[in-house]
């Protein structure tokens, strides 16, 4: 697995484009199927079935990979497969991004907060009942959120802003940040509401750009 992943990363981008269409045609028939589906129509209760298909149609695996400044620190969460995590770790970190685990991040903002100047995390992933959560609603259901979306502003004192990612065209993407919290602000709780209405803005602004498959509600109250 770790050579075929290595050998795909080493191929030009136009050979890229053929395999991303042929997985593409596996994906959009076979893969989480009812969860694209049941996703998509909660969200969108009053679509009619040709908007349904059209967002289905354009629905795509994407993978990014940004280098923004050095001395970029991620949040990342380890995944159980340890052949996975070394290959997705490798690839993260590739451009010089320094990868906090989940569970240590804590530790290690508190004790080497001088020496991390910007913090990104990954808010949109899906908790399980043994964390910490906060509730928000979202796309007309209960939206379940890390709350140390909240917590971690509050012990570093940050800005904290939302990035938004825009496809353009093929291959290329916009990045625009929009202030959701100021330093200052005593109203850390309004962070992950906040969050949650700009990634709403930006899903129903561009809905077959984002990752349908991913069981993001699995959740419940």
């Amino acid at each position: 697995m770790k050579f075929f992943y290595h050998l795909v990363s080493k191929l030009p981008i136009k050979v890229l484009y053929v395999f991303s269409d042929f997985f593409y045609v596996f994906i959009s028939r076979f893969y989480r199927k009812k969860v694209v589906e049941t996703n998509i129509k909660n969200s969108f209760p009053d679509l009619s079935e040709e908007q349904y298909k059209k967002i289905k149609k354009r629905l795509l695996a994407i993978s990014a990979e940004i280098n923004l400044i050095s001395n970029l620190h991620f949040i990342y969460k380890k995944l159980s497969s340890s052949t996975f995590d070394e290959i997705m770790y490798k690839s993260r970190s590739r451009f010089g991004s320094i990868l906090l685990e989940s569970k240590d991040a804590i530790l290690k903002l508190k004790s080497d907060i001088n020496n991390i100047k910007i913090l990104g995390v990954v808010a949109d992933q899906s908790p399980n009942k043994k964390n910490r959560i906060e509730w928000a609603r979202m796309l007309n259901q209960d939206t379940a959120f890390f709350d140390s979306i909240n917590y971690i502003p509050r012990i570093t004192n940050s800005i904290v802003y939302y990035a938004s990612m825009v496809r353009e065209s093929r291959g290329k993407y916009v990045d625009k940040f929009i202030k959701i919290s100021a330093s200052e602000s005593s109203d850390k709780n309004s962070i992950i509401k906040e969050y949650a209405k700009q990634l709403e803005n930006q899903i129903i602004q561009n809905p077959g750009d984002w990752l349908w498959s991913h069981k993001r509600w699995k959740l419940t109250k």
